[in-house]
Formats: C-alpha cells, structure tokens, sequence
C-alpha cells in the first residue's frame, strides 16, 4: 500500500529560505545575495521565483533550498525553515507553512501577529535598526546578512560550483556552440537570454539585435543563418505563434535557426511571469504542410546549457529549425552547477554537410552548376556560403528545383517533398529516447518532460528515503518522436502516471498518437505555478495504482 508521510527536516543542513514583500521591495535581490553566500560557503543552492506581472505592487516572493553536505537538490519542498518578510504583512500568505522550528525575519510586525507566532513556537526575529531605512536595497542587504548569520555561512575551500539560471544557461549553451547573431523582440520570460549575450565581450562577435516584432526577430535571424552565421530567436509562446511562417521559410529553404520558446501560460498574453508547459503540440506542429524540423527540451539547467548547444548542431546537420523548449520557472530559476557539467571541451561543432566541389567551374571560368538543393541519397545537399562563386542560387519560399528556381511540376514536387522529409527519419533515428532516474523496476513510473523533470527526481529521491517503489522517464527529444526507444523503455513500466504542466496531457497525446501508448493516470497542473514533489507523491502516484498501461508492447 502506498503510503507517503512528508518528512520532517531534522536539522538546518538542508533547509529552505523564503523572502516576501511587495514588488519593488528588493526581494529577488536579497535572495540572489543569499544564494551567493551560501555558494560562496560550500553549499549546494537551488532558488525559484514567484512573481506578478505588475512592476511595482503586488505580492512577490521567492525560495531558496539549500544543503550544506553539496547532495543533490532538485525542486523547492514543502514547508519554510526561515521567512523573510520585508514589510508588514508579507509573511501572512505563507504563516501556514511554518512550524515549531521555523524562525521568521520581519521589518515589521503588529503586536497580535507577534503572539500568534511566538505561540505557535516559530522565532521571530527583527530586522536591525539599519533595515528600517525606507531604502529597499538596504532593507534586503540587511535580511540577507540576517540569513548568512542564522546559517553560519562563512566562505570555506570548496570544489567550485557556478550559481546560474536556466536563461543564462541556455545562453552560454549558444555562445559555446558558436552562435554569432541573436534577433529578437523582448518578451518574458525569455529576454534575459538576448541580455546575457548582449553584455558579453564584443570581441566575442556575438550581435544581438532587439527589433520591431517577433516576424521581424525571426526572419533576420534567419537572413544571419543564410549567410552562414549560427543564429538564434528567443521569445515565448505568443512571439513563437508570430515566427511560424518564417518556420516554414526555414523548413522550405532549408536554413538552420534555432528557436528559444520559454513558455509561460497562454492563450495571448495570459500570465506574463508564470509557469505553464502548453506550448508542445504548438511547436511539434507549428508550421502549416509538412517540412522537418526538431524539438527538444531540458529538464535542469545544465541541461539548457547542453541541450542549447545540440540544437544548433543538429539545425546545421538536417538543416532545419529546432525549437528548444524551456518554461518560466526553468528560465528564472537559479541553482549550483558543478562547472564539468558546462565544459566547452564537450562541446563539438557539426557544421553538417558544406562546401562546394571546386573542380565542378568550368573551363571557360563560368559559374559551376551547383545544386544547392540536389537530390543525394540522405536528401541532404551540402551548403554554400553566399558570395561563393562555384555555389551561386537561389533560396526561395516557393517549391524549386535543385537550383533553387521555382519549379511547381508534379514530379518536381513529390520528389522535393520525399527529400525534405527523409531527413526527418535521419532525425529520429539519432534521438535520444527517454532517460530513467531511479529504480530499474518501480511500482509507478512518472511521464515527464521539461522542468517538471525537476520537481518528479525529487519525488523519487523522497520516495526512495522511505522506502517506496519509484522511478521516472524524462523524455527531452519531442520531434522527431523515437518511437524505438520509447516502447524500449515503457516494456519495464508496470503502472505509469503523466505529470505535466498544462490541462490537456500534451505529453500523453503524442505517446497515443506516435506511439500507441495510452496512459491512464495523469495529474496536471495549469495555475501557473510549478508542481511539487510533494503533490506528486501524494496526489499523482496513487493515481496511478490500479490502472495499467496500454499499449507498451508493439
């Protein structure tokens, strides 16, 4: 019988930090200092962000997980260790979630609030004299101080570990993959990619260029790509919707661009500074007809560093655009990387198939006939640069013929289409098929992708702690889908259960449409914020018991 009990932390060795205030209050500051510090001292850090749309006003906070023995942390946990609250009334939306051994940091707090608290057992601790500036830099400086001392964290000698977002992630993913051309239009939460790449060296001849609109964000990268240069658009769902035509340009083309879609809740602009993973189907079928092109998604931050760098070799290989999958809580989300795990050194560039044979020029000196959209047994013609004699032709939106010249003949066009198309089994044969964390055999399997991934290994971790069968598949290569290796994988599932962010079970419906895989038990969540491990094991794992997966055999 399944039975979870959340575990009670014995000791401050692993413990969780919340700040809260107003908008404008300072709090992402003073939790960015906090992390630091304890990075600085040795200990292993995760910090994930609750925000409103607005830019001043409005309940905002944000929480901190940290360990002091460097073990794993994958997800925030219930409960709150030590509250900041830097003015008056922040901490009542989280009073519930502290106990008998929680301390709460306060600027401010009325004489009955203080009772209540202190008769529940929770210490309650002021902000000194310093914090009651009205300045709200120094008022988070001084809480964060408070912090760092109640820890005692004190820099030590330590194996160097990095503090980074997903974004930042993704971006030096980009730069060590060599891209050199980011065309965008600001969106949240997504922008900060394009400004961490902005604000590097100019010597590393990356341009980021900030346009009037999403269309134009994509087809400039696009015109950079063309030329040769590896280049990116970042944007979210709504921009993503804006760029799919130049999706197809890409795919009729064939110019390789990569696309950065961090999803945040939808329909049109819905909760700007949310979480939500509803934009899957969209990028699997984003343009209309039929042209190939890649979707992946991480599910941690290094992963955003790795996963980034594939997409742009894998955009050059089959050249086509690959979208990369991210979300609002993986983007603003910080943690400790070991820094192996974002080695350039594993980096290796494909620049796919490029180059024109020299020996095909003429005697006389006249341009060769190059055939940059020739018909080769992968269906892959090689590349060449614009400005190369022996490659001169044309790339056109239309369907053309191996020169690039529009040709809507019959035969012209099936043959085009079976050559676009082939590349996409080359594709799938190179995915990569869902990745288990956990027991080889488990009583339940949790279904999942994107950075949900993060919050179900940490349900495994609490599972396993008491004793409890469960494991995960994360599946990160979307489109093409590896089907192989998926019914591979699900042959060892005994009760299996969909964790996703979003309402309809987007994850579910391309495993009963690519796969013939229907699961049951699904529990998703669309509120805008990010599920817990604790949800998971108490609400998404009982659903599964008592129902078994269809299908998992061919």
């Amino acid at each position: 019988m399944w039975s979870f009990d959340a575990p009670v932390r014995a000791s401050m060795d692993d413990v969780q930090v919340r700040v809260a205030g107003a908008v404008g209050e300072g709090g992402p500051d003073c939790v960015l200092t906090i992390a630091r510090g304890l990075t600085a001292a040795g200990w292993s850090v995760l910090q994930a962000n609750d925000a409103p749309a607005q830019v001043r006003g409005g309940h905002t906070f944000q929480t901190l997980r940290a360990r002091r023995d460097c073990g794993n942390l994958h997800a925030p946990r219930r409960g709150i260790d030590i509250l900041v609250s830097l003015s008056e009334g922040a901490f009542e939306p989280h009073e519930a979630a502290l106990t008998a051994r929680s301390a709460l940091v306060a600027r401010a707090l009325s004489p009955s609030a203080r009772q209540r608290l202190e008769e529940r057992g929770t210490m309650v601790l002021p902000l000194p004299p310093a914090a009651r500036d009205d300045e709200p830099a120094t008022s988070a400086s001084t809480a964060a101080s408070t912090v760092l001392s109640l820890l005692d964290a004190r820099p030590v000698e330590a194996p160097p570990t990095l503090l980074l977002s997903g974004n930042e992630a993704v971006a030096y993913g980009a730069l060590v993959a060599g891209c050199r051309f980011v065309g965008l239009y600001p969106m949240t939460p997504a922008t900060s990619i394009a400004e961490w790449l902005a604000a590097r060296d100019p010597a590393l001849g990356v341009s980021v260029v900030s346009v009037e609109d999403e269309i134009a964000a994509a087809t400039m990268s696009l015109g950079a790509a063309y030329t040769g240069a590896r280049a990116m658009t970042v944007t979210s769902g709504a921009g993503l919707a804006l760029m799919a035509e130049s999706v197809g340009f890409a795919g009729m083309a064939e110019i390789p661009l990569v696309i950065v879609d961090a999803q945040r809740p939808g329909p049109s602009t819905g909760m700007p500074t949310r979480t939500e993973q509803g934009d899957l189907l969209f990028a699997i079928h984003i343009h209309h007809a039929e042209a190939p092109h890649i979707v992946l998604a991480p599910g941690d931050v290094a992963e955003c560093f790795e996963l980034t760098a594939r997409a742009f070799n894998l955009a050059e290989r089959y050249q086509c655009p690959v979208i990369v999958l991210t979300d609002g809580h993986l983007a603003t989300l910080r943690r400790t990387v070991v820094p192996s795990a974002l080695d350039p050194a594993r980096v290796h560039l494909d620049r796919g198939a490029v180059g024109v044979d020299a020996t095909a020029i003429s005697s006389d000196g006249a341009p060769p006939r190059y055939e940059r959209y020739g018909f080769t047994l992968d269906g892959i013609s090689p590349r060449a640069w614009p400005g190369d004699p022996r490659g001169v032709h044309t790339a056109s939106s239309y369907e053309h013929d191996p020169r690039g010249h529009i040709d809507e003949s019959a035969a012209n066009r099936s043959a085009a289409v079976d050559r676009r198309t082939d590349r996409l089994e080359l594709a799938r044969a190179e995915a990569r098929g869902p990745r288990r964390y956990g027991p080889a055999a488990a009583e339940v399997t949790l279904l999942t992708w994107g950075s949900t991934t993060m919050a179900c290994r940490e349900a495994v971790d609490l599972a396993a702690a008491q004793g409890l069968s469960l494991n995960m598949l994360q599946f990160t290569d979307l489109w093409p889908f590896p089907k192989d290796a998926t019914w591979d994988a699900m042959r060892e599932v005994q009760r299996a259960v969909l964790v996703e962010q979003n309402s309809t079970g987007q994850l579910g419906a391309l495993l009963r449409c690519e796969a013939r895989i229907e699961v049951p038990a699904v529990h998703l969540r669309y509120d805008g914020r990010p599920i817990t491990p604790e949800e998971i094991l108490e609400r998404a794992v009982p659903a599964a018991l008592g129902t078994t997966v269809d299908g998992a055999s061919r």
